[in-house]
């Protein structure tokens, strides 16, 4: 019998904010001990690592202290119930484990161990059934299992020593642990810091869904990123629109094709097949990859959402790119300025007649590689009212072309483009991945760290300028 996903409210200990589950004041780890290779261990020090102010207890046979965390032979034995109980034992012993945290007064449970639903087995699955009917009965929230659990720096929670301790406004909700640890470090080179980040794995109890509308109801996230391995919540559409109604909601689907799927149900013991982006509902922001889920969440959490689908100008280097531009816009709801007469003049003036086209898309065509004209021309198009946003097409390869006879002019040029777009949040460049080397990735972060998005693909800047604020959004 499928106990999990009744697609009511969240369990009690969720409701209201703040929650057990993000502010615990003791986390107990249970199957803590001293040798180096536990896995409970390295829970102990991960939470020592992020300066955990509350207390932090070591649950094993031997009652043992764990580098500095009380030690007790069960959850019972201990002073005062945890707010979070972090379970690193064999999977046979989960469920009774579950249930001496019930009987112990825990109010959140993080179940590390794997070996339920992903392993295709009718005994495992009974016993994720078991698990989660018994935090049910309890009134206990169910993070995973089989997931690396809570990412909190403000409240001192990590799950890896290593991890960036920056606070944030975003809020990161992920089957994988493995998309968790990458999103923390690339939004941190980024400088945005991570609010909440949730490594829900099988998701038993609570999947994507739930957990992205209990994180927009906690009112501390700006935005939300979410990836997602499977539909394996039946209302998971309802609730990412609601939780898009309290903020943006960027959501990237893993598998895309039988050995994805197949490989997603070995990871995470995904039940409920693909998860198709048209299946989205208004107000979300589907992509296709993990940088797309990145830039997007960058973008939201940078500007507020706007009432309408912003104004945007494009930059090509050719006539064909501006008309798969123009196409990916226009099909995600995102409208191509007109440009005044004014600003036509302007544009005609910086080159003459060697402006293919002075109208949206900017062509530049042979003289896109000139660092005077693209300045005047990005100059132009910033003080044009009808552009809200500016799109520039960054051809690295060829600015190295020119670089190998006019050393130093690649630098100029991306200088340029720093330049530009410092002190305003209205320019982003479509820079596609041509090579796959050091000098590119490093001119990736640079933009980055400029705080100008990139954007790889024109469908992902399309997907990303088209939310808006939905009439429904309560903030």
């Amino acid at each position: 019998m499928n106990v999990h996903h009744t697609g009511h409210a969240l369990p009690l200990p969720l409701r209201g904010h703040p929650s057990p589950l993000l502010n615990p004041r003791h986390v107990a780890v249970v199957g803590a001990s001293n040798r180096p290779s536990n896995a409970g261990l390295s829970f102990v020090r991960a939470l020592r690592a992020a300066r955990f102010g509350g207390r932090i207890s070591a649950v094993n046979r031997d009652g043992a202290n764990v580098e500095g965390a009380l030690g007790a032979s069960s959850l019972g034995d201990l002073p005062d119930p945890p707010d979070l109980a972090i379970l690193a034992v064999p999977a046979p012993l989960v469920t009774r484990a579950a249930k001496d945290a019930a009987a112990a007064g825990v109010r959140a449970l993080h179940v590390f161990t794997g070996g339920f639903t992903e392993l295709s087995d009718a005994e495992a699955a009974a016993e994720q059934d078991r698990l989660v009917r018994t935090c049910n009965e309890a009134g206990i929230a169910l993070i995973g299992p089989n997931c690396m659990g809570l990412y909190r720096p403000r409240a001192g929670l990590a799950f890896r020593e290593d991890q960036p301790m920056l606070d944030g406004p975003v809020g990161l909700v992920s089957q994988s642990g493995g998309v968790v640890i990458a999103a923390t470090h690339q939004l941190a080179a980024r400088g945005l810091g991570v609010a909440t980040a949730i490594s829900f794995g099988n998701g038993a109890q609570l999947g994507a869904g739930s957990w992205s509308e209990f994180l927009a109801e906690a009112g501390e996230h700006s935005v939300l990123a979410v990836y997602v391995e499977s539909a394996n919540e039946p209302d998971l559409a309802e609730r990412l629109e609601r939780a898009a109604r309290h903020r943006p909601v960027v959501v990237c689907v893993g598998p895309s094709g039988h050995a994805a799927t197949a490989a997603a149900r070995r990871h995470t013991g995904a039940p409920g097949g693909p998860v198709l982006p048209q299946e989205w509902p208004d107000g979300v922001v589907a992509v296709s990859s993990i940088e797309q889920l990145i830039t997007a969440t960058e973008w939201h959490a940078r500007r507020p959402l706007p009432e309408r689908p912003p104004r945007v100008a494009v930059v090509t280097i050719s006539g064909g790119v501006g008309v798969l531009a123009a196409s990916s816009l226009e099909a995600a709801g995102v409208r191509l300025s007109r440009f005044t007469d004014d600003t036509r003049q302007a544009l005609q003036g910086h080159a003459g007649r060697a402006l293919v086209s002075i109208e949206n898309p900017v062509d530049l065509g042979a003289r896109y590689l000139s660092r005077k004209l693209t300045a005047g021309v990005l100059t132009t198009l910033g003080a044009e009212p009808g552009v809200d946003i500016t799109l520039f097409h960054l051809v690295w390869d060829h600015l190295v072309d020119v670089d190998r006879r006019n050393p130093g002019y690649a630098e100029g040029y991306l200088n340029l483009l720093l330049g530009h777009a410092e002190n305003r949040d209205d320019f982003a460049v479509y820079f596609p991945p041509m090579v796959d080397d050091a000098q590119e990735r490093s001119i990736r972060d640079r933009l980055h760290q400029a705080g100008i998005p990139v954007f790889e693909t024109w469908d992902a800047a399309a997907r990303t300028l088209s939310a808006t604020r939905s009439p429904h959004r309560t903030n």
